[in-house]
């Protein structure tokens, strides 16, 4: 009893800090340290990666992704991109900040396997191995070959062509991913990206009119970002 009393404390205390949060105000602070300093006095850390920290934001149930380097403010920028918007796989994209050092997305839960499975139809393992055939399909550059023939010869490849092509056809999940590919090449996510987004932790589901949705929850990498990342090691 005295455990539970202790958490609901605990919870209207974070309410009321939460309450207390202000954009106005997080936008006065001029650097990335201070803003990261006011954002946790407030609000809940939920994720955090090598560029940015992701905030919960309870009232709109979204989230706050906080640069706290400049290549964490690119990977806001690319993922405020217009041309993202028309695809349903990602976050849905908010407000950002004028200079994009945050950006206020929306929200999206983990994702178990089991779960992706009953909303996509197909395994996660699967998942991954067909996004190599979406890029085999769909990008021509060289690096992105090379990329895949480290990966797999092309015996393995004809062989997952043979396994998965009717399901990439057919299924909606892995339609939306096509069809982003397609039309948006060749700006569109560049393959080493793809196996990126196939760890579960980079999925999440989203409610959208009463539904459940899988999502891309971490999409702020392309082949220039990626290049400001590995020159960080």
């Amino acid at each position: 009893m005295c455990d539970l009393i202790e958490i609901f404390r605990q919870e209207i205390f974070q309410t009321l800090l939460e309450s207390m949060f202000s954009i106005a105000e997080l936008n006065s602070k001029k650097e990335l340290s201070d803003k990261i300093k006011y954002c946790k006095k407030f609000l809940k850390i939920v994720g955090k990666g090598t560029t940015r920290i992701s905030f919960y934001l309870p009232k709109m149930n979204h989230v706050l992704k906080l640069a706290f380097n400049e290549i964490g403010i690119k990977q806001n920028e690319f993922e405020c991109d217009k041309k993202k918007a028309n695809y349903k796989i990602f976050t849905k994209i908010y407000r950002h900040a004028d200079d994009f050092s945050w950006i206020e997305c929306e929200y999206a839960k983990d994702v178990s396997r089991s779960k992706f499975k009953e909303l996509t139809g197909i395994s996660h393992s699967d998942f991954g191995k067909i996004l190599y055939l979406l890029g085999d399909i769909y990008f021509t550059r060289k690096y992105d070959k090379e990329f895949i023939s480290a990966n797999l010869n092309k015996d393995e490849l004809a062989k997952l062509h043979n396994n998965y092509d009717d399901v990439i056809k057919k299924n909606k999940f892995i339609q939306e991913f096509s069809n982003y590919l397609y039309t948006e090449k060749p700006d569109a996510m560049f393959i080493a990206d793809l196996i990126d987004n196939s760890a579960i932790s980079n999925l999440g589901v989203v409610k959208r009119n009463n539904n459940e949705f899988l999502v891309v929850r971490d999409h702020g990498l392309n082949k220039k970002i990626m290049n400001m990342i590995n020159d960080l090691d």
